[in-house]
């Protein structure tokens, strides 16, 4: 973080922070709070170390660092993690048009589980499919990885569907909350699409949610189904590359948080809204982030990102487990299709149709 940005995020969350002098002692300085809290952030130290680091009582270290990421949240979300109006939704959509080569698409969304030691009490709740206890995050970003909508707080144990369905996004999308325009064209098409969010396996087929095609593994897509999923594919990377940044940058969810639920719930909104400040305000941030996310060549070529490479971050979070087949409504299905044919004719990349070609010759030699 450039140190304009912190006399920034100082300037806004320091009155907050401020504590008065008693006649006992003094109280910590905000400057030393915010920068502590940082370095916990940051670092992922355990709070022994900072106490020794900043000469600081333990206890108070703890209670420091949970209330300035509450308190950074309840701040900064307000103008970094607004929910987007209806011209805000369409620029969206036009940056994942150029950008990711899927148009009337206004997010990308995923959940992650984020690990963290086991809670008093805590019984089965915590622990998940994979192996460890997690706490589930569900979010929604934008083309430039920025988070959008996250929902925080779900036991590790739940499954895909519940997760989605219980949050507050799954509701107001529902209900038509949102604020997301009417359908409109295509881009050099006439045809007439909802906008959409791209996710994966582990979320329903909604008029407002695509997903792939199932039976990739069967060999029983079509050309034009493969194409769909690889478009789809490639404007979902961006979710993953905002969770990769967000654990390369705040190394505390390398590895399990230690701390009350409340307290790593608190963790994980203060890591959310410092990412997207940075994405949008520190320009030297960007700079240093640009090999992190997974970009592609000029004829279509991916090329991973560093953060990839990183075995224990991408241990320590997860993805939310696959959903079972479900009977999608007839609506959700004809939207895909449009898409599919979308893809294949007026709205086709140059390069896809090798991309396709080659990836399935990689799988016939594995298998």
């Amino acid at each position: 973080m450039s140190p304009t940005l912190f006399n920034k995020l100082l300037w806004m969350v320091g009155p907050s922070l401020f504590k008065k002098d008693t006649n006992m002692r003094r109280s910590i300085p905000v400057e030393q709070r915010l920068a502590l809290t940082l370095r916990c952030l940051a670092s992922g130290d355990c709070m022994r170390s900072l106490s020794y680091s900043f000469r600081i009582g333990h206890s108070t270290v703890s209670k420091i660092v949970n209330e300035t990421c509450r308190i950074m949240y309840e701040i900064l979300a307000p103008t970094y993690l607004q929910l987007p109006d209806t011209n805000m939704w369409k620029l969206i959509s036009n940056d994942f048009s150029k950008i990711w080569n899927f148009p009337n698409c206004v997010g990308a969304g995923d959940g992650k589980h984020f690990a963290m030691q086991c809670p008093n009490n805590g019984g089965s709740y915590w622990y998940n499919y994979k192996g460890f206890h997690s706490m589930v995050m569900f979010a929604v970003c934008d083309a430039n990885y920025c988070f959008i909508a996250v929902d925080i707080g779900a036991y590790g144990r739940e499954g895909d569907a519940s997760i989605f369905a219980s949050s507050q996004f799954s509701k107001y999308l529902d209900d038509g909350c949102l604020g997301i325009p009417g359908p409109s064209k295509l881009v050099y098409s006439d045809s007439l699409s909802p906008y959409v969010f791209v996710m994966d396996d582990a979320f329903p087929l909604k008029k407002n949610i695509m997903k792939p095609y199932p039976g990739r593994s069967t060999g029983s897509l079509t050309k034009e189904e493969l194409i769909f999923n690889y478009r789809l594919s490639r404007a979902r990377r961006t979710i993953e590359n905002a969770f990769g940044i967000v654990t390369n940058k705040l190394r505390i969810f390398r590895k399990p948080m230690i701390g009350s639920p409340q307290n790593v719930e608190n963790y994980i909104k203060a890591g959310v809204v410092l990412h997207n400040m940075l994405i949008r305000e520190d320009s030297r941030f960007y700079l240093i982030t640009k090999k992190l996310p997974d970009h592609f060549d000029v004829n279509g070529v991916l090329i991973e990102g560093a953060w990839r490479t990183d075995n224990t971050m991408t241990s320590m979070f997860r993805d939310l487990r696959p959903g079972k087949g479900i009977n999608y409504p007839t609506v959700a299905k004809n939207i895909r299709d449009q898409f599919t044919k979308y893809f294949s004719n007026e709205g086709a990349v140059p390069w896809q149709r090798v991309i396709v070609e080659d990836t399935g010759r990689i799988s016939e030699e594995e298998g």
